[in-house]
């Protein structure tokens, strides 16, 4: 993973990190567009704030564990309000990618057939259905997107119970 041969000393010697706004700042200047005490990094094509540092592209959320903790995450980061910019620490937590799934918001980009996290367009219904632990399970079919939607979120609730909606 790219990184992971930042130091949290070396890391804490370039950049100052507000945990309280989620900022990365340069503390030294590493070039003429990176003066001291500007914002560090970029908004990645992902959607994502990215931070170069030693020849490394680094997601900020990643650099603000390592900053905030002294180590890298264990797993993958989740931000908790599905805002892939805010990396305030207190919207971050480190977890399983299951769990991180659990949270994600919208359907998949390559997902045209509904309009909705768990339903999917099936000749003139809706059918809904959820995954746990690598499971499928099948929900229903329905008449309109938003009632298959409205099982998938109360299937949710139930099964994903450490998701954050």
């Amino acid at each position: 993973m790219a990184g992971r041969d930042i130091t949290a000393t070396d890391l804490r010697c370039a950049l100052d990190y507000d945990p309280l706004t989620g900022i990365f700042r340069w503390k030294v200047a590493v070039s003429s567009a990176a003066k001291v005490g500007a914002i560090a990094g970029c908004k990645h094509h992902s959607g994502y704030w990215q931070i170069r540092f030693q020849k490394n592209s680094v997601f900020a959320h990643r650099l603000a564990w390592l900053h905030y903790y002294g180590h890298y995450p264990n797993d993958q980061i989740d931000h908790l309000n599905g805002d892939r910019l805010d990396n305030r620490i207190d919207n971050l937590r480190d977890v399983t990618p299951s769990i991180n799934l659990q949270n994600a918001k919208r359907p998949s980009k390559n997902k045209k057939s509904a309009p909705y996290r768990g339903v999917y367009k099936e000749g003139n219904s809706y059918r809904a259905r959820i995954s746990i632990n690598g499971k499928s399970i099948h929900l229903g079919r329905f008449v309109t997107p938003e009632m298959a939607q409205e099982a998938y979120m109360a299937a949710k609730r139930r099964l994903h119970p450490t998701s954050t909606f």
